[in-house]
């Protein structure tokens, strides 16, 4: 998809300005000197192959039906209830093909209507009492830690190279980061991809886990990555210090990380935020700590300059799902919208709706905001 074919052509004006605009920030002489810094979301890792926030919820939701034991080695009641169910399921080609789905993902539309943290919440209890390890949050830990590193998907070729990487927002990020001299990145990812491509390159890297209490310092000779929402390396890896204890992923993490006014990612978000540019891509706005921080902080848009990218394919879906019944197909869609075609006009209105009342909320928290899509975002990315 194209954002030319979804835009109105005054949008888009505008929206190029604001490309034209941080170009010239990054490459004049007063900015190159500036400080500036990454801030990743999902969107980066999702380039590679890996999951979004609710597919991964999904699969490993989908992985613990396949957990269930012997029904008498439960010690709950509901659980061993449901291992009988299991156990007494004529295990036909369909049920097995539809157990197998739901560990790749497959299912998560059965959750749409679940918020993702309270899932998460679910899904911690469901591992406590699966496993026989209720209360014990580490070994609760190192067991999502398995499930998330399972899901993750990565797939490499006989070069040991990234399957799809050379296409990805990924690549695009690291060459930024090489050519423009941006030595720092906050991540809210689990995975350690960017680390792999920058060491790939040849290059230093150190990756800052929330249990380091290090400072959002800018090294002259080293990239610094700052894993907030922790670490779970794609790889396996004899370093345990590069498995850190702490996951956010639960309603009750977060709730703990706002509660903890130096835990890193308040205080990396905090303090750069007021010291240094930050350009922040494959990220929705939608983390609840990010959007509580920036609430806090009353941004001064004259001291730092802030760049959000953000991708309508999530509108244009949405607006596509709730509007037009799937009489046409979405590429269809999308292409009858583009043209001007006036059945699609409050379709058009809709989608150029939402993105404008985005596109203000985000710019009154102090951020300048870039619109793009997913396939042309890691050209825009690159032509800066």
């Amino acid at each position: 998809m194209k954002l030319k074919d979804v835009l109105i052509d005054e949008m888009f004006r505008r929206n190029q300005r604001n490309i034209d605009e941080l170009k010239s920030n990054l490459n004049t002489k007063e900015e190159k000197e500036a400080s500036w810094a990454f801030c990743l979301g999902a969107g980066v890792s999702i380039s590679c192959g890996l999951p979004d926030w609710s597919k991964l919820l999904a699969i490993i939701s989908g992985n613990l039906l396949n957990s269930y034991t012997i029904p008498d080695a439960l010690d709950n009641e509901l659980l061993q209830i449901m291992a009988e169910l299991i156990e007494h399921i004529e295990k036909s080609d369909d049920f097995i093909k539809a157990m197998s789905g739901a560990a790749q993902g497959t299912a998560v539309g059965i959750y749409r209507n679940i918020d993702p943290l309270e899932l998460a919440e679910y899904i911690r209890t469901m591992v406590g009492e699966l496993f026989g390890i209720r209360g014990n949050d580490e070994l609760i830990n190192r067991i999502l830690h398995e499930y998330i590193k399972e899901s993750f998907g990565v797939k490499w070729d006989a070069d040991n190279k990234i399957v799809g990487y050379d296409e990805s927002t990924l690549k695009a990020v690291v060459e930024m980061m090489e050519n423009k001299n941006i030595r720092r990145a906050i991540t809210y990812n689990y995975d350690d991809l960017l680390e792999i491509s920058l060491r790939e390159d040849g290059n230093r890297v150190e990756t800052i886990v929330p249990e380091e209490k290090k400072e959002f310092a800018e090294g002259t000779d080293v990239y610094r990555v700052y894993h907030c929402h922790g670490l779970v390396p794609v790889r396996d890896s004899a370093d345990l210090e590069q498995i850190t204890s702490q996951i956010i992923l639960t309603e009750t993490s977060y709730y703990n990380e706002e509660a903890s006014n130096y835990s890193l990612a308040n205080v990396l978000q905090a303090y750069s935020m007021n010291y240094c540019n930050l350009l922040y891509v494959g990220f929705s706005g939608a983390d609840y700590t990010f959007r509580r921080i920036i609430r806090g902080l009353g941004l001064d848009k004259d001291e730092m300059q802030h760049y959000i990218f953000f991708c309508a394919d999530d509108i244009v879906n949405m607006v596509y799902d709730g509007t037009t019944n799937k009489e046409i197909t979405k590429d269809e869609f999308i292409r009858q919208v583009g043209c001007g075609n006036t059945k699609y006009d409050y379709e058009r209105l809709m989608i150029n709706q939402l993105i404008v009342s985005k596109t203000l909320y985000w710019k009154e928290k102090g951020m300048n905001v870039i619109w793009s899509t997913w396939e042309e975002l890691p050209q825009v990315l690159m032509g800066l």
